[in-house]
């Protein structure tokens, strides 16, 4: 099949060729998030760039269930975790193989809830859709300081009971001192 396509120099015609991706290569990315440090007066003190996310074998299966097979929503939470550096989590790891930066209930931390009244209307973005949460605000801290290496979208409030859907790694690992809020924002595009 012959196709056009604009590039920088111009339209070329090309000829369409299968993908050559290799097997077992994980590209599906569902989400986009982006970490924000605020001060004691909600001034911002730093903003990350948006991370793709890893989508763990909880989530793969949770999306499929969903999705397709039309099983009940889960509720949803956002917590963060403290890893000790920001390398992406393994498509395998499960609540039981993070670490938690607190535990929910102290220190000004708890793990919030994204429900669906939280995501707003898709809108077109560069021709696909796209839909954004309603940012999400933690602390401020009133404790030891939190060390924020990734965000992470679980099935449960506390505990590790749950299930790991998505982890999104910051840039840098983040200090959050006392005083100090963390706010974290997902979206995600169809494309």
């Amino acid at each position: 099949m012959l196709t056009i396509r604009d590039t920088p120099a111009g339209r070329q015609l090309g000829v369409w060729a299968p993908s050559r991706r290799r097997p077992g290569r994980r590209d599906f990315h569902p989400t986009l998030g982006r970490g924000e440090l605020l001060g004691p007066e909600g001034e911002l003190l730093w903003q990350g760039e948006w991370v793709e996310n890893t989508l763990h074998d909880e989530g793969e299966l949770n999306l499929l269930n969903v999705w397709l097979r039309e099983q009940a929503h889960l509720a949803k939470y956002l917590m963060l975790l403290g890893q000790g550096n920001t390398n992406a989590l393994a498509e395998t790891t499960v609540m039981t193989g993070v670490t938690e930066v607190s535990a929910p209930g102290s220190n000004g931390y708890d793990r919030q809830q994204i429900a669906a009244a939280d995501w707003g209307a898709p809108v077109l973005d560069a021709g696909d859709y796209q839909v954004t949460a309603a940012q999400k605000t933690f602390g401020p801290n009133t404790g030891a300081t939190w060390n924020v290496s990734h965000t992470a979208l679980v099935t449960v409030a506390t505990g590790t009971a749950g299930l790991l859907l998505i982890s999104v790694p910051l840039p840098s690992v983040q200090a959050v001192a006392n005083g100090i809020s963390f706010r974290h924002t997902l979206t995600t595009k169809a494309q």
